[in-house]
């Protein structure tokens, strides 16, 4: 999952990309490298992935592009965030949340 600000958001909005264009870029050029991971997920990363159990091994952030989640959240100000998650194995949970018709402005006997 990645929550991008919404400012962050605009940015790559304003240069021509999508929602999709975002982990299709992190699935072809971000890493993880091992080396300052502990050592349980270290042993996980080697003997169930197949990854060399080296400190300057690098791996992707996810598999496919069904593996991100991308939400815009928050206020002004560039602040994004990588929340950690319990891997490939969940996945969020989302729900539309309707909008509330907005209230009158003050003296107006209508709603919008």
């Amino acid at each position: 999952m990645l929550s991008l600000g919404p400012e962050h958001a605009a940015t790559i909005a304003r240069d021509g990309h999508d929602k999709r264009a975002v982990p299709a870029f992190i699935l072809g050029h971000g890493r993880l490298p091992l080396g300052p991971l502990g050592g349980e997920y270290r042993w996980m990363q080697a003997s169930c992935r197949g990854r060399l159990d080296d400190d300057a091994t690098q791996f992707p952030f996810g598999e496919s592009l069904d593996a991100f989640s991308i939400t815009v959240i928050g206020g002004a100000g560039k602040r994004s965030s990588w929340p950690p998650t319990f891997g490939r194995q969940t996945g969020p949970a989302t729900r539309l949340i309707p909008r509330r018709a907005a209230a009158a402005p003050p003296g107006s006997s209508e709603r919008r």
